[in-house]
C-alpha cells in the first residue's frame, strides 16, 4: 500500500510501486524474517542483498 501510493503521488506508478518485472525496486533482503523476529533481535539482523533502482 505505502509503495503504490507513494509512486502514484509522484507520477511514477508506471516505473515503481510494485514488485513487477520491468519496474524499479528499492528493497533489502535480510538473513531472517523481520516480521517473525522478536523486537529484541531486530538490531542483530544482517542484510543479504540490497537493491536500489532495481540494481543489486
Amino acid at each position: 500500500m505505502h509503495t503504490t501510493q507513494a509512486a502514484r503521488l509522484v507520477g511514477e506508478e508506471h516505473l515503481r510501486g510494485t514488485l513487477t518485472p520491468g519496474r524499479l525496486a528499492d528493497l533489502t533482503v535480510w538473513d531472517q524474517n523481520p516480521a517473525a523476529c522478536p523486537s529484541e533481535v531486530l538490531r542483530d539482523l544482517n542484510p543479504v542483498h540490497t537493491f536500489v533502482g532495481g540494481r543489486r
